[in-house]
């Protein structure tokens, strides 16, 4: 798994560098990404931030259920600028439309 991560973001890294690209969004999903946990997803975003900050603006993403968040997860999604989208797209209800916001990153 670990290799397989590296070697993808060492080719997002080098595409960005040798296209002059400004800007890459990255988004986790199939099945369930938060199944990998906190402590490895919480790597995962380090490893993206350590390789790409310094090369183009990074966007971050994650498709989930939204089950497994609890306060742990909602801070490490904002550290991490990480914007959680609902899966699959719902018609949320009345009062909940706005549930992209509450785990989207912030705009100061």
């Amino acid at each position: 798994k670990r290799q397989v991560f590296e070697r993808t973001l060492g080719r997002i890294r080098d595409h960005c560098i040798a296209s002059s690209q400004p800007a890459v969004r990255v988004m986790f999903h199939g099945g369930e990404p938060l199944l990998a946990g906190k402590r490895q997803f919480g790597r995962w975003l380090e490893r993206l931030h350590a390789e790409l900050d310094d090369v183009v603006e990074l966007s971050l993403a994650v498709q989930t259920n939204a089950t497994m968040i609890d306060d742990g997860w909602a801070q490490l999604l904002a550290e991490h600028g990480v914007e959680a989208l609902p899966d699959p797209p719902i018609e949320l209800p009345a009062g909940l439309e706005d549930l992209r916001a509450v785990f989207s990153p912030r705009k100061d």
